[in-house]
């Protein structure tokens, strides 16, 4: 009866983890804007004219690839969504994320 209970529990609890890991792709991706942002804005670049991609920011995040960065406007307000992919061979391997943010600066 054990068994019937604790294996799928188990494994439930396996697939919540790989998923909240994921989380830590996309904060470091956030993290990498921010501090690519920073570094532009004190070369004296223009907010507007700074211009994100994966070559920017570096698409190795360890565990995770930063697979995309596509810049969006609502309204007056322009975005950044970061799309964070597991790689191969580690326990996140197959799982997709995005994530969307405020672009800075603007």
């Amino acid at each position: 009866i054990l068994a019937v209970v604790a294996v799928p529990k188990y494994f439930d609890l396996q697939e919540q983890a790989r998923q909240k890991a994921m989380g830590t792709g996309v904060a470091e991706a956030v993290g990498r804007v921010n501090g690519y942002f920073a570094e532009q804005v004190l070369s004296n670049v223009t907010p507007s004219s700074i211009v994100y991609s994966t070559t920017n920011l570096g698409a190795d995040l360890g565990d995770f690839t930063l697979t995309n960065v596509t810049e969006s406007t609502v309204g007056s307000i322009q975005y950044l969504t970061l799309t964070v992919s597991g790689k191969a061979g580690t326990p996140v391997e197959g799982l997709v994320t995005t994530q969307t943010v405020p672009r800075p600066g603007l």
